[in-house]
């Protein structure tokens, strides 16, 4: 496969799989009493961004892979704006943090795990103003900022979360690429990447 073949393939098949957590896990942990939407959203889909530049360590994969989740969110409703930058926001930062801490292909485990840390905590902070921008500047404000500080906590636990997963599983996620070019053909990866994008659609339009 060529790299522009594998560059489009990739990008429908994670961008299409973060998208359908986008929905599925919206649903999931909306009035989940024990684990906060946020942490739940953002924790798996750092993850999943992690997972994908394992496969594809081309710059600017991420962000394009934010943009496709970000359009099943917007075809999703009921539609909210600031979810939809969010969206965009973590790809943004992800690619940052991926650029400053991972420099070539030997993924040492630290950097990988730096990475998604930085990604999750510069995104919970530059989130809090699109908010107020895009919201009720109200809902944030009241009570003295009551949750805003709310929000920045829940941004501290994702943080804990992601560098527990990413750091343990660092070996078992550097394996995958490998492991994948021993059991999958050229053809299938096509087939998979099709029936993810299917798979969004479907999500997407299931109100």
């Amino acid at each position: 496969m060529n790299k522009k073949s594998a560059l489009i393939q990739g990008v429908l098949f994670w961008g299409s799989l973060w998208g359908i957590w986008e929905i599925v896990g919206d649903r999931m942990f909306a009035d989940n009493p024990l684990i906060p939407r946020e942490v739940a959203l953002v924790g798996i889909a750092v993850l999943i961004l992690a997972v994908s530049r394992t496969f594809h360590n081309i710059r600017g994969f991420s962000m394009a892979m934010a943009v496709l989740a970000a359009m099943f969110k917007f075809l999703n409703a009921p539609f909210w704006g600031c979810q939809f930058f969010a969206v965009i926001l973590l790809g943004v930062t992800f690619e940052i943090f991926w650029a400053l801490f991972v420099k070539n292909e030997s993924l040492k485990r630290l950097s990988f795990t730096f990475a998604g840390v930085g990604a999750t905590g510069l995104h919970f902070l530059l989130f809090i103003p699109i908010a107020i921008v895009t919201t009720n500047a109200a809902f944030w404000l009241k009570n003295g900022g009551e949750k805003i500080f709310q929000f920045l906590g829940e941004g501290l636990l994702t943080m804990v979360d992601v560098f527990v997963v990413l750091f343990f599983t660092h070996k078992l996620i550097a394996k995958l690429p490998k492991m994948r070019e021993q059991l999958i053909s050229w053809h299938l990866n096509w087939i998979f990447s099709a029936s993810m994008v299917f798979l969004a659609i479907l999500t997407a339009f299931n109100r």
